[in-house]
């Protein structure tokens, strides 16, 4: 068994033909289809199950309702393949995308993540390619300096990659976090930092349609939370590597990156200060003081090739200090 397929299903009877029919239309056929279904109280569950009579590669696997993360976990305990894909019920994947990354993981067996294209918000106004042209490998070291290089937070998604199992099956902690989410980030944090190498893969397609109910189309104090600690431990993670300076030659670089995120971070303060819920909060003491500590140059501003408007945003933050600039953009101005 080369690849297990884990797609978590909660009350998806509206797109889950459309996600398993994208899987089982692959011309690559050695994997199997685990459908978790998390206690759906819709018709996915009988779904799911008419598709496993039809193909011996579909498994169901009712539970009850534990979330996203406990889905997921779930599958990965199930999953037998040497490579462990994540797709979610309201997506899809293009034509040929298993055969066409199984052709790159079979030529070498030291790859432990593939990243594949992914097509963000398909069908919308907001589609948008993130792909990777020309196709290149990173090792060692090198990993979490692309990673982050490349904005490493929007590469979080747990779909459009291929896993060595081994990263989950030597480790039975390194599980998605139960009950929260954003839980990409926070699981993407601990597999950079053992992982050997990454391959980015330019074939196939990742179609990840917009859900405007999805998490990511819902502000809340309750969804952002989670982002927002996860970012910032990012940041505080690549801090502390350019403290440690164990990656020769990187300081420089890595004080750009430390800059990319730290601008990241602001940006998810101002959006949360921007919330209108009766649980409204203003940005915690604990993430001013990193924003306070971290706060980047104006030269590595401008290294860093932000625009006029970032730059203006540093300059109200500088005049007002963080916690009062924080407040002042988010009624004041538009996020970047």
């Amino acid at each position: 068994m080369q690849i297990s397929v884990i797609v978590p299903i909660y009350q998806s009877e509206r797109y889950i033909g459309r996600c398993v029919d994208s899987i089982l239309s692959q011309d690559y056929t050695d994997f199997e289809l685990l459908l978790i279904d998390d206690g759906s109280t819709d018709a996915s569950g009988a779904i799911c199950q008419e598709y496993a009579d039809r193909d011996s590669r579909v498994k169901v696997l009712h539970r009850m309702n534990g979330g996203l993360s406990a889905a997921r976990n779930s599958g990965i305990d199930m999953a037998q393949g040497k490579w462990i894909t994540f797709i979610d019920s309201d997506d899809a994947i293009a034509q040929s995308t298993f055969s066409e990354n199984m052709r790159i993981l079979e030529s070498d067996q030291d790859i432990d993540i593939l990243e594949y294209p992914i097509l963000e918000h398909a069908g919308s106004p907001k589609e948008s390619l993130l792909g990777f042209n020309p196709e290149y490998m990173v090792e060692g070291k090198d990993v979490f300096l692309d990673w982050i290089s490349s904005q490493g937070y929007r590469h979080c998604y747990a779909c459009n990659k291929f896993f060595n199992s081994h990263l989950f099956k030597d480790d039975p902690s390194m599980r998605f976090p139960v009950g929260e989410n954003f839980e990409d980030i926070s699981l993407f944090i601990r597999l950079i930092k053992i992982c050997k190498s990454i391959y980015y893969s330019n074939r196939g397609r990742y179609i990840y349609y917009l859900n405007c109910n999805g998490i990511t189309n819902t502000y809340s104090y309750c969804n952002m939370e989670p982002l927002i600690r996860n970012n910032f431990h990012l940041l505080e993670t690549v801090h502390s590597l350019k403290e440690e300076n164990d990656l020769d030659g990187a300081t420089n670089w890595l004080e750009k990156a430390q800059c990319r995120l730290w601008v990241g971070c602001l940006n998810l303060s101002i959006d949360w200060n921007r919330i209108k819920s009766v649980q409204k909060k203003e940005i915690g003491v604990q993430y001013i003081d990193i924003l306070d500590r971290f706060q980047p140059s104006m030269r590595l501003v401008f290294q860093s090739g932000y625009g006029c408007m970032t730059i203006l945003k540093l300059i109200l933050v500088m005049m007002f200090g963080i916690r009062n600039g924080i407040d002042f953009l988010a009624r004041n101005s538009s996020r970047l």
